[in-house]
């Protein structure tokens, strides 16, 4: 989808104008996302004849809503989405569920497919409570997509606030980090008499929110286009332009088009200036935790093809004199003949004392890394089972040179390096006799190119119970 393909509508600027009117107007298959919230229905005048809601019979409201959003429907190219704000209201002493209802009628009527509901806890909204009915403080954004294969970024959101488990368990966490929750809290901005931003609106969305969807949605400078037909104060069309995004949005009310273009742009220039900053912030701080969780699960996987290949086949661990594990300076590009992709490649060598059937113990290593627990870590890797005798015959096929640094993960602690040598230094000793007897551990010594000195970081405590 390219910018040139809207005709009618000059792309990156606000119409004023109904959007019944206006929606027709949009080109099929121009638009990458859609994020809106429409007029509350009798809740708030927004001061304009003939606007959708405020005189408005409820039938024809969500008559009038569903016309929109099925030009919405056309106009959004195959991989778009829509995402509506919408919140329940009381009438008559009876709660609507009006999330709901309008969310039935875009499915069964236009072939919007709902994919997400979150919970907006927002601080306050419309209605404030009255009986049979607390205070209210969140809103349903409801996400859907114009077909199954829709872009969705989550990479972007993705959390590193982890509990201390991923340093011993790096397989079970994403390296980008954790998905986030489907409730965001993200309080509306201050506005009125006590804020100088200009805003004057029922329901602004904050910067955060818009922010949140552009980044799962579309890309910057790619073309992608972001509409809102209730555009309100802009500022889903100000973000858009800030993030670099083309936008087109409808709004009936000639006062919040003056509030967008003078305020509301001024306003999100400010506040995208410092979360720009925090953005690329968070991801220097993702990288570091990829790089964290792609080292430590480097280091631990010939610890658990050890502890599995002991459990399966009762493999001495005493007969092992060592492990050489190494990974390639980069990861393997492309997908491995008859393998699905991964992220890492790794060279591993178990060294034993002797090898009584090598075909047998290949065909179970074989078996035991293409099952959990090792197909969980994400790793092409190749193992290979050698005596101390190949050693020395075997060495060019390690790839690497003989002052190679490794480091040396003792006791099976494959987080934190204890100790230093050099591939020639270390199978030289290995091939000494006494080389065992010399270092009694628990576990056989890991040796790689891979260096993780990662402590153990208490960030969890049980709970005290009062008996």
């Amino acid at each position: 989808m390219a910018i040139k393909t809207i005709k009618k509508l000059r792309l990156n600027r606000i119409y004023r104008g109904d959007a019944r009117v206006l929606a027709p107007t949009l080109p099929d298959e121009s638009i990458a996302v859609t994020i809106t919230s429409p007029p509350y229905w009798k809740l708030k005048d927004y001061g304009v004849k003939h606007q959708i809601g405020w005189a408005q019979d409820y039938g024809e409201y969500l008559n009038d809503l569903v016309l929109i959003f099925r030009h919405v429907h056309r106009a959004t190219v195959p991989s778009g989405s829509l995402w509506i704000v919408l919140d329940t209201f009381r009438e008559n002493g009876r709660l609507r569920l009006l999330p709901f209802e309008v969310s039935e009628r875009l499915q069964d009527e236009i072939g919007w497919v709902l994919q997400d509901v979150i919970v907006w806890d927002k601080g306050k909204t419309l209605p404030w409570s009255r009986v049979g009915q607390m205070r209210n403080q969140f809103e349903y954004l409801l996400c859907f997509s114009k077909t199954k294969a829709f872009k969705y970024e989550i990479d972007r959101l993705k959390e590193m606030d982890l509990k201390e488990w991923w340093v011993k368990y790096p397989e079970r966490y994403n390296p980008r980090g954790k998905v986030p929750s489907n409730i965001w809290t993200l309080p509306i901005p201050v506005q009125g008499s006590f804020s100088s931003n200009g805003l004057r609106h029922a329901c602004p969305f904050p910067v955060a929110l818009v922010e949140r969807i552009l980044l799962l949605t579309t890309d910057p400078g790619s073309g992608d286009v972001v509409l809102d037909p209730f555009a309100g104060s802009g500022t889903v069309l100000a973000l858009a332009e800030r993030m670099q995004r083309g936008f087109l949005g409808f709004e009936l009310n000639p006062n919040f088009v003056e509030m967008y273009r003078g305020a509301v742009r001024k306003f999100v220039r400010q506040e995208w200036a410092s979360r720009s900053t925090q953005f690329n912030t968070i991801e220097q701080r993702r990288r570091v935790l990829q790089d964290k969780i792609t080292r430590l699960r480097l280091t631990k996987y010939p610890k658990t093809l050890l502890k599995t290949l002991n459990a399966s086949t009762g493999l001495d661990l005493s007969t092992v004199r060592g492990v050489v594990a190494f990974a390639p300076a980069r990861p393997r590009k492309g997908r491995p003949k008859g393998k699905p992709h991964h992220l890492l490649s790794l060279k591993v060598f178990l060294i034993l004392d002797q090898i009584v059937n090598r075909r047998a113990l290949k065909d179970v290593i074989d078996k035991v890394t293409s099952r959990p627990p090792l197909s969980k870590f994400g790793i092409d890797a190749v193992v290979s089972v050698v005596t101390t005798h190949d050693i020395r015959r075997l060495q060019p096929s390690f790839g690497l040179s003989s002052m190679e640094p490794l480091w040396l993960y003792r006791q099976g602690k494959t987080y934190r390096f204890n100790g230093q040598t050099t591939l020639s230094k270390w199978l030289n000793e290995m091939r000494a006799p006494r080389f065992r007897a010399k270092d009694k551990t628990r576990f056989p010594i890991i040796a790689s190119n891979i260096r993780v000195n990662q402590k153990l970081e208490r960030t969890w405590f049980p709970k005290h119970t009062i008996e």
